[in-house]
């Protein structure tokens, strides 16, 4: 099965985050700053999972493993936030801007 080269997007504009769903669109919007327009406040608390296999084993979701050591999703461990089967409840906890 070939790598799918096109899920990566547009290379001129990286570094770009991106869904593998075929959405073929940015996961993240583009802000404009400038004197006028400024985010007010934190942005929402995000969480990275990391995870890797082998070259080999790429194309086999299934068989990713997760990157220990990092600390609990801040809001997955609130209990407050929808939380899907798959998704990282480990990863690296990060605001867009603050």
């Amino acid at each position: 099965m070939p790598y799918n080269w096109d899920a990566l997007g547009d290379y001129s504009n990286f570094p770009y985050f991106f869904e593998w769903n075929g959405a073929k669109s940015l996961t993240f919007p583009n802000f404009k700053y400038d004197e006028e327009n400024v985010p007010i406040g934190d942005s929402a608390k995000m969480c990275l999972g990391i995870s890797w296999v082998p070259l080999k084993k790429r194309n086999q979701y299934d068989k990713y493993l997760d990157v220990k050591g990092f600390e609990k999703c801040e809001l997955y461990a609130s209990g407050r936030a929808y939380w899907e089967e798959d998704y990282p409840t480990h990863g690296v906890n990060f605001k867009m801007w603050d």
